[in-house]
């Protein structure tokens, strides 16, 4: 499970690499309670995500972290990913 930490405490979309499955965990409006952080950080199956420096609305920040998931999986049309020092590039592929 995958789960969107708003503190930025997560990995980049690295943290797909390699996963077959997914689920994807976006906490409500205003963010999940530190409480509820620390329960998320301390389950062997949950590993937090950053989807970047801005606050992001729930609806969008569950689309981001689809586009991302995809975007690893290389789901997006035969686009495949390549992370770089500075965010997350695509690389259209010849296939």
């Amino acid at each position: 499970m995958f789960w969107a930490d708003e503190t930025g405490g997560g990995a980049g979309p690295e943290a797909f690499a390699g996963a077959t499955t997914a689920a994807l965990l976006i906490g409500p409006e205003g963010g999940v309670s530190d409480d509820e952080r620390a329960r998320l950080r301390g389950h062997a199956a949950a590993t937090a995500i950053d989807l970047g420096p801005r606050i992001l609305c729930a609806n969008t920040a569950a689309l981001a972290a689809l586009a991302l998931w995809q975007g690893t999986a290389g789901d997006l049309g035969g686009v495949t990913p390549r992370l770089a020092d500075r965010g997350f590039m695509y690389i259209q592929t010849s296939e």
